[in-house]
């Protein structure tokens, strides 16, 4: 199991620790399989991607925290504008070709 699944399942039944039922926590995840980097964040403190972290091979307990150089929108969630508004100005993409 690696963190985005874990975090999948905290988010299915958001619970304390003391059983109340609570928001479920907010995190970013897209393709799943270490390519878009969605899901990068803190882990035991060091930066990563949650979909290739396996749980069984961190540390324990597990410490996560939201990417430190952008804003926090909420939980692990974090503005990523910056990033994209600097890729358009310098056009960093391959254009489309029609097939």
């Amino acid at each position: 199991m690696n963190v985005i699944s874990s975090l999948m399942e905290i988010a299915t039944n958001p619970v304390t620790t003391g059983g109340v039922t609570t928001s479920p926590i907010t995190y970013d995840a897209n393709c799943l399989e270490e390519v878009c980097g969605s899901c990068a964040m803190v882990i035991n403190g060091k930066a990563r991607m949650a979909c290739s972290a396996l749980v069984d091979q961190l540390e324990q307990p597990i410490r996560v925290e939201p990417l430190t150089k952008f804003p926090v929108v909420r939980d692990l969630a974090v503005d990523r504008s910056v990033i994209f508004e600097n890729l358009k100005a310098v056009k960093a993409w391959f254009p489309s070709m029609d097939v």
